[in-house]
């Protein structure tokens, strides 16, 4: 299995989600099993070694219960990263989309978007994400970018 470096992208889209998948709960982290807020603790991330996207574990402490950010969501098990998930959050109608590229995986953008659609988060997050400056064009841009780069870095690193 590849590991990816997390970037500072990762990071803003993870504090995004955490701050929609929370904002119900005024930000407090409630544990979805036996819906405790008072204690729920961080953690601790050296036991989690596949932490990606930089979204966090909780323990609850009252019924001891582990749990990460995606759980009770429908991002929970679907195996798609975060950037995935926040470009189909902020996906447009198809008729808007006019610089789509062939080998962009439009219908699975679609897919995923279509499993948001209904739920409490999508409107949540596509609040903070557009507070944050993120449109579906510049999170395509950036992405792509980063891509870029991160093939040039190894590409330089191999000569």
């Amino acid at each position: 299995m590849r590991c990816q470096a997390i970037t500072t992208l990762d990071r803003t889209l993870a504090d995004a989600f955490r701050a929609a998948r929370w904002a119900k709960s005024g930000g407090v982290v409630i544990c979805p099993r036996c819906f405790d807020g008072r204690d729920v603790v961080p953690y601790p991330s050296a036991q989690r070694r596949h932490l990606k996207d930089t979204l966090r574990w909780y323990r609850c402490r009252c019924c001891l219960w582990c749990f990460a950010d995606r759980y009770g969501t429908v991002l929970h098990g679907s195996g798609a990263s975060l950037r995935a998930w926040a470009q189909a959050a902020l996906l447009p109608p198809k008729a808007e989309i006019r610089t789509w590229s062939p080998g962009e995986p439009y219908a699975w953008l679609k897919e995923l978007r279509t499993r948001l659609e209904g739920t409490e988060l999508l409107p949540a997050w596509q609040v903070e994400l557009t507070r944050r400056g993120w449109t579906f064009e510049k999170l395509r841009h950036a992405s792509a970018m980063e891509i870029r780069c991160s093939r040039s870095t190894t590409s330089a690193t191999k000569t």
